[in-house]
């Protein structure tokens, strides 16, 4: 008989050792695979604070190169537009602002689509990259017209609110807690940057004027009359270099290396597109068999054409995105009217653009004290929706307390200047404004964010942004107009004029609140519980 030379029935391996000793050959192969990959996911977990202080910064930007024209937009319209005063210029002043969210409302959708296809963090860059340059022209501007135009393209060229949104939540991996905390974070520097940006542009606007004993200022005098809104602009510009190069560094591209699509000039004007043939694994519904686990050519959409329409016709979605937009409307409309009423010395308080940087600073101080424990903890105590909810209860409708200012500072006779008390009343009222805001942009995001596939997510947040931006471009118009008719037209004596404008806000709040307790909570099994329900169903009657 021929020697039997199969290794698998030598030295008494029969085939069932043979089978067993595959298994353990599997085994320590996936503990092998466990092994190389739970140092790269402890790696990334570890490396979340440098990640998110970057986005931090990023969203100080945006914060910044956003709103820090509120402070001094009056200002600005009255030394474009010769013969304008305080109490006219705020419908100008309002066209400042929203020209920003025009320029956006064009260009968010698109971004959202390009971080879709070529990378979040090629979009952040690419958006930081362009903001700098637009900031720097828009401080520069000679005429009312190309400040409008600058400050337009400046908005247009900003796509990085919805990427920056994707990377938090994508990043921590369904880590929901890490989650929490990197939005909490990024968010709160992002609503932060609405107390302080408007703070450090107040004290750069129109040095001239402001510190006329300066050696610095005297130096740069014709250039600083010329353009006497420049400084606030070159600090943004800034910002934007050194966020640029953060996120270069430190911030690890989120969207998968397959779904990734190469840029070039030819795809930037549609010369030329990718046929990505990978293959991917279709995912089985619970219940069918494994083995219809199968790759498949993979489509030019994974599911369905990614489209304004697709998102839109998703109902929770939709419940949400209006929740967001109309929000948004209302605390832009605060944001442009509270300088204002700062500003006004017929129905306000008379400030200067350094005062105006005081009080928010105070302001800035109590936001930060509070805010990151404030959403963190809300959301840990009540979800994220019951957190959702009492952020609005107390932001927009404590909008109409701000007013009452006025009666706490009606005995202070010098001018440019508050009493403490009034102080501290303004500070803390737009402070619980701004704070609670922060939790409810939070708490919407980490929402809106789960009625979607992760396909789908940055395009989604783009569409989100395009109605954003026309909700924030139509809210400082609408608030800008409303202060001006308020104590210009007539109809209200002097100071209750502010007072009306602040009250209708406060109302439209109140109004909001009812809106955000009916929205409805998204559940991602409720549709394979309604399947399973059915199914039993059917069997019953079968039966």
């Amino acid at each position: 008989m021929a020697p039997n030379n199969n290794p698998t029935m030598l030295a008494g391996y029969g085939p069932a050792n043979a089978s067993e000793n595959e298994k353990t050959g599997l085994l320590q192969k996936q503990q092998t695979t466990a092994a190389a990959t739970t140092m790269p996911e402890k790696e990334h977990r570890e490396g979340w604070k440098i990640v998110t202080v970057s986005l931090c910064l990023t969203m100080l930007t945006q914060s910044y190169i956003l709103i820090s024209v509120f402070p001094y937009s009056g200002y600005l319209a009255m030394h474009l537009i010769p013969g304008l005063n305080s109490e006219d210029a705020g419908s100008y002043a309002g066209l400042v602002s929203s020209s920003f969210m025009i320029g956006r409302t064009f260009s968010s959708f698109e971004w959202g689509r390009a971080s879709d296809k070529y990378g979040r963090k090629r979009v952040i860059q690419a958006s930081l990259f362009l903001s700098a340059i637009f900031s720097v022209l828009f401080g520069m501007a000679p005429t009312m017209r190309w400040a409008l135009f600058w400050r337009c393209m400046l908005g247009a060229s900003n796509g990085i609110m919805s990427s920056v949104k994707t990377v938090l939540s994508e990043y921590p991996k369904g880590d929901k807690v890490l989650e929490t905390k990197m939005m909490a974070l990024a968010l709160g520097m992002w609503g932060y940057g609405f107390l302080i940006c408007p703070a450090i542009s107040g004290y750069l606007s129109d040095p001239v004027r402001a510190y006329p004993d300066s050696q610095l200022v005297q130096a740069f005098e014709p250039w600083l009359s010329a353009f006497p809104f420049v400084l606030p602009n070159l600090v943004g510009a800034f910002l934007c270099m050194a966020s640029f190069f953060a996120v270069t560094l430190n911030v690890e591209e989120t969207l998968a290396e397959e779904k990734r699509q190469p840029f070039t000039i030819a795809t930037l004007f549609n010369l030329k597109k990718k046929d990505n043939g990978a293959a991917e694994v279709v995912e089985v519904p619970r219940g069918e068999s494994s083995l219809s686990q199968v790759e498949k050519p993979k489509q030019n959409n994974e599911h369905e054409p990614v489209t304004m329409y697709s998102i839109w016709k998703r109902k929770s979605t939709r419940q949400h995105l209006i929740l967001y937009w109309t929000y948004s409307f209302l605390l832009i409309s605060i944001d442009e009217s509270f300088p204002l009423f700062c500003i006004s010395h017929d129905s306000g308080l008379g400030l200067s653009e350094q005062m105006i940087g005081n009080i928010l600073s105070g302001t800035g101080v109590f936001y930060v004290l509070i805010q990151y424990f404030l959403i963190t903890g809300l959301v840990k105590q009540f979800g994220v929706y019951g957190a959702l909810r009492l952020g609005t209860v107390f932001s927009i409708p404590f909008a109409m307390f701000i007013p009452f200012s006025l009666y706490l500072n009606r005995g202070e006779t010098e001018a440019d200047s508050v009493n403490l008390v009034t102080y501290c009343f303004v500070a803390v009222s737009y402070s619980m404004v701004r704070t609670f805001s922060s939790v409810v942009f939070s708490g919407i995001t980490i929402a809106v964010n789960k009625t979607v596939p992760s396909h789908m997510r940055a395009t989604m947040q783009g569409f989100s942004m395009l109605g954003g931006s026309l909700a924030k471009a139509t809210g400082p118009a609408f608030a800008g107009s409303l202060f001006a008719f308020s104590v210009s037209s007539g109809l209200f004596e002097a100071p209750w004029g502010s007072v009306f404008a602040f009250c209708l806000i406060g109302f439209m709040g109140c109004l909001h609140v009812i809106l955000s307790f009916q929205l409805e909570e998204f559940d991602p099994n409720a549709a394979e519980r309604e399947a399973k329900k059915s199914k039993e169903n059917s069997a019953s009657v079968a039966a």
